[in-house]
């Protein structure tokens, strides 16, 4: 019995070194200040618009605890795209997923996750929006989006989902509720970049759970 406890016991630590030397973020942002910007994130706007309002909000049946981060300035330029930065290493192969809840919004109703970050006009961004019913995959260069892919999916208003962008050398895939919906090849940005989450026009969007995970390359082409 205590071998088998021990056995046990080395497994987990053994787990648990290798997912620290993986280097798993998680945010929940339930250690962040209510009614403040969340500490370890810098916003930005993509081309020459308002920044958005990033703040943390206590709001009921939230997917981690009760605090989330929240975009709540309303500005309708169409193609206004704020963006709140995580204030980490870059990473040039990610894993990112996030919670998000689009709440309210006319133009859009939108919300999603960047990756290969490299400043406001340049990254990959997978969304999903309510308005539209689809999910869509992005590269954004000098300010301009270029859609790679897309799938209709029906996004409901004022309800949780899960948004995840894997990139892996030229290959994104994008899950959304933890299904594959799109995927391409590209090469517009193949150095590293930080993660961040994005909003569109005057999408209100609520954000939970925003976990970074490194991965290992695959044969990159």
């Amino acid at each position: 019995m205590r071998i088998a406890i021990h056995a046990a016991l080395s497994l987990f630590v053994l787990i648990s070194l290798a997912a620290a030397q993986l280097g798993e973020r998680r945010i929940d942002f339930e250690n962040e200040e209510v009614g403040a910007a969340p500490r370890f994130f810098t916003t930005a706007v993509t081309g020459d618009f308002e920044q958005g309002k990033w703040i943390v909000e206590e709001v009921e049946g939230a997917p981690s605890g009760k605090r989330v981060l929240a975009q709540r300035d309303t500005n309708d330029a169409e193609h206004r795209y704020a963006l709140c930065v995580h204030d980490s290493e870059k990473t040039v192969d990610v894993d990112a997923e996030v919670r998000l809840n689009a709440i309210a919004g006319d133009v859009d109703r939108a919300g999603g996750i960047v990756v290969r970050y490299i400043d406001r006009n340049n990254y990959y961004l997978a969304r999903a929006n309510a308005l539209e019913d689809n999910v869509r995959l992005y590269a954004v260069v000098q300010g301009k989006r270029t859609q790679l892919a897309g799938q209709p999916v029906v996004v409901e208003p004022n309800k949780w989902h899960k948004l995840r962008l894997v990139v892996t050398g030229r290959q994104l895939q994008v899950y959304f509720n933890d299904v594959l919906v799109c995927q391409a090849p590209d090469d517009a940005h193949r150095d590293a970049g930080q993660v961040g989450l994005w909003t569109k026009a005057d999408s209100v969007t609520l954000f939970d759970d925003l976990v970074v995970k490194p991965v290992e390359a695959k044969k990159k082409e």
